[in-house]
């Protein structure tokens, strides 16, 4: 069978990962795949191709901040890309995430639409079934419509006007009887999807995300990283990944935390944006951090893995941190608390910082046996060879 993959990242971020596993799982199964992408790396493989360049990405990021418009530019480069899936014909089409100022959707999802291609759209948040958001965070409109959006500010974001309900109704255009469309994520994704006025009538695939537990995330050595980034070992640690730009990781609140708890050092992977004038002394930022076996490493080090995110559909970094022996501490927010039980999983109640402060202040030191429990849930609930497998049935289900 031949298949085209399309995402916005190759290789980098939760998402990129996913994808580029993807890929790399359709080969060793001996079918024909194309994978185009917009931002990321590949290994020089002739069948990962780049769609969109920094000037393209800058040009439709802008005009989509004037006009409000998310995902009505980049027309050129969607005509080329669809003239490509023309000529490969694929058998299926997998689609990853489409924002991200890289592609004219509509003009991709309306000749996915007329061309009868069997489509599989992944959905790694909630920006299928919304008018611009990635996710509805309380809001509860995209149960009957999408309009006078109070996020207009936030990404994908407007600098003045509110699109939101134009983006809806498009949607809704797009998806009128397309029978060759199916979703697929996490539970939560699909509970919410089915409550749509967008999705509820699109099948849903429902099933946990998937990381690589033995090429990469498992327990490791963390001597080098302490010496590389001369990491001070004599506090507890906790552990978050997320860029400082990106309001919605809530690494703001995240250093207020570390204020209230100054015998826990916080390392933030990702700060990559000057949020804080005066930062607390057990606050220990560092910037990305794109080599997935120092991630290991970091997680490995932490007593904790922490989230701030105001929105989660499933945090690869939290699956990872588990899979490293390390619990997680998180907002809870889009049922988060479906990642881990307790005591391996601890979820407060959204922007309390108090109980958040004092979770991590009576966070014990991590030993032997909360590392095997975080470790053996991962094990039988996150396996990569099992997402994959999942994955693939969808397309296998559609040729019927």
């Amino acid at each position: 069978m031949r298949y085209v993959l399309i995402g916005s990242w190759s290789k980098i971020g939760s998402t990129g990962k996913i994808a580029y596993n993807y890929y790399s799982y359709l080969k060793e199964k001996g079918q024909e795949v194309h994978f185009f992408y917009s931002r990321g790396e590949t290994n020089g493989e002739k069948d990962i191709i780049q769609i969109s360049d920094k000037k393209n990405l800058y040009l439709h990021g802008a005009l989509a901040r004037l006009t409000g418009k998310q995902g009505f530019f980049s027309t050129k480069e969607t005509k080329k890309l669809i003239e490509k899936i023309k000529i490969i014909k694929p058998d299926c089409v997998y689609l990853f995430n489409l924002h991200a100022y890289y592609l004219n959707e509509f003009l991709l999802l309306d000749y996915l639409k007329k061309s009868g291609v069997n489509t599989v759209y992944m959905l790694f948040d909630e920006y299928p079934y919304l008018g611009k958001c990635c996710f509805s965070e309380g809001c509860e409109k995209f149960k009957t419509e999408c309009k006078k959006c109070p996020k207009i500010h936030e990404y994908p974001k407007s600098l003045i006007f509110d699109r939101s309900n134009l983006i809806f109704i498009k949607k809704k255009e797009t998806y009128a009887g397309w029978e060759n469309l199916h979703f697929a994520g996490v539970k939560y994704i699909g509970e919410q999807a089915k409550q749509s006025a967008l999705a509820k009538n699109i099948p849903f695939h429902s099933f946990n995300m998937g990381i690589d537990l033995s090429g990469l995330y498992y327990p490791r050595d963390t001597h080098e990283i302490v010496e590389k980034y001369n990491i001070p070992v004599n506090k507890r640690i906790v552990l978050t990944v997320g860029f400082s730009s990106d309001a919605r990781k809530g690494i703001k609140k995240y250093i207020e935390i570390a204020r209230k708890c100054k015998d826990v050092l916080f390392i933030n992977i990702g700060y990559d944006k000057n949020i804080c004038v005066d930062p607390p002394a057990n606050f220990f930022p560092i910037k990305y951090v794109g080599n997935q076996l120092e991630m290991a490493c970091f997680y490995t080090l932490a007593d904790a893995y922490v989230t701030t995110s105001s929105g989660e559909a499933m945090s690869n970094a939290c699956l990872e941190s588990l899979a490293c022996g390390t619990p997680i501490i998180g907002f809870n927010v889009s049922r988060m608390s479906y990642l881990a039980p307790a005591p391996i999983g601890t979820y407060i109640p959204y922007d309390n910082i108090d109980s958040f402060a004092e979770a991590i202040s009576n966070l014990p030191k991590k030993n032997d046996e909360i590392s095997t429990m975080c470790r053996k849930y991962a094990e039988n609930h996150y396996d990569l060879k099992e997402f994959m497998k999942n994955l693939y049935q969808i397309s296998e289900t559609m040729r019927g």
